[in-house]
């Protein structure tokens, strides 16, 4: 058995891609196996749709929330870390072109080094599927031909795929993933067909949601697969379960979010002390070396001055010392010669 944890980044300011790294590397250094990217491309303040894991129907998070794309991140946590692996928790596949998402997918493979696995499910908001276009009703039947068009786009040299929802006639997609078939496809959801779509379609299963309800929902499962001639013990079945939070005390995570707050808000105060300080120093430093600077070259302009005065009055000796050499040398000249003359005769 391998422990995931799921992430969710975009969705406050604190939670951008500098914290999001960190807390990769930090899953990694505990050895956790897969980090979990939940995925809605659009929010609403409010919905009609039954949202189906809460008792009430209603989603359990703020009317401004908001996460980044989870392929993006995918990528961007993949070049922070070396074992980690990475799910979509889950994709909303029929909300995006098959034969694009399948370019992407099979980008993400290379780049993650076959790190990637790819959580799909079909959504329950129709407000959702209504901004993007898509029809809701017949969701179900768009995510099988989804699924079937992609593993044909990752796997064959001329892709041919005839569906209702998808269709294309060779198709080159290259390069082909380095994960033999594709990186593996995770269905998401409870209901029948869903679970009917991970026996016959899938490379696993994805329930977090199950969380007290694990045991009822592997059951149904198992039941599903048998039909379909496989069983939850088959090695080429993943799935993946959310642990049981009913124990867990609201007020001790509370407790725990507060102090972590106060240690992060006592933390910046230090640094900030710590930057005046260093700015203080920075500027005194400034000062002592600009008075150094301005008596260096006042020491600089003096010494010239000085030597401009040497120059020039050596100047004005030079000539009269110049013409009585010549002089001299002239003389010496005539001596010379004169008694190279007596000499001769």
């Amino acid at each position: 058995m391998h422990i995931s944890i799921a992430g969710f980044f975009g969705n406050s300011p604190r939670r951008g891609l500098s914290f999001a790294r960190d807390f990769a590397q930090a899953l990694e250094e505990l050895n956790f196996r897969t980090l979990s990217l939940p995925e809605h491309v659009v929010f609403f303040p409010t919905y009609e749709s039954d949202y189906p894991y809460t008792d009430d129907g209603e989603p359990n998070w703020g009317p401004d929330t908001g996460i980044f794309d989870p392929l993006f991140v995918a990528q961007a946590l993949a070049l922070a870390t070396t074992k980690l692996r990475f799910i979509t928790g889950v994709l909303i596949l029929t909300q995006r072109p098959a034969l694009l998402t399948a370019k992407e997918v099979l980008t993400l493979d290379h780049f993650t080094d076959g790190r990637f696995e790819l959580g799909v499910g079909s959504g329950w908001s129709w407000e959702e599927y209504g901004a993007l276009g898509v029809d809701f009703a017949r969701r179900g039947r768009r995510l099988d031909e989804y699924i079937e068009a992609l593993r044909v786009a990752w796997t064959d040299d001329r892709a041919t795929y005839t569906g209702e929802f998808v269709h294309f006639e060779n198709a080159v997609m290259n390069p082909k993933p380095i994960t033999p078939g594709g990186p593996p496809i995770i269905i998401g959801g409870d209901s029948p067909a869903a679970m009917r779509r991970a026996a016959v379609l899938g490379d696993g299963w994805y329930g977090w949601w199950a969380q007290p309800d694990i045991k009822a929902h592997l059951g149904q499962l198992g039941e599903t697969l048998n039909a379909h001639g496989r069983d939850l013990s088959d090695e080429d079945f993943d799935f993946k379960l959310g642990l049981p939070l009913s124990e867990v005390n609201p007020s001790e995570i509370e407790a725990k979010s507060n102090k972590m707050t106060a240690r992060s808000k006592r933390d910046r105060r230090e640094i900030e002390t710590t930057s005046k300080r260093e700015r203080s120093e920075i500027k005194q430093e400034g000062s002592e070396i600009e008075s150094r600077s301005k008596r260096n070259r006042s020491e600089i302009e003096s010494k010239s001055k000085r030597n401009r005065s040497e120059i020039e009055a050596k100047s004005k000796r030079n000539p009269s010392e110049i013409e009585a050499n010549l002089n001299k040398m002239e003389a010496t000249s005539k001596r010379e010669r004169s008694e190279i003359d007596t000499t001769l005769n």
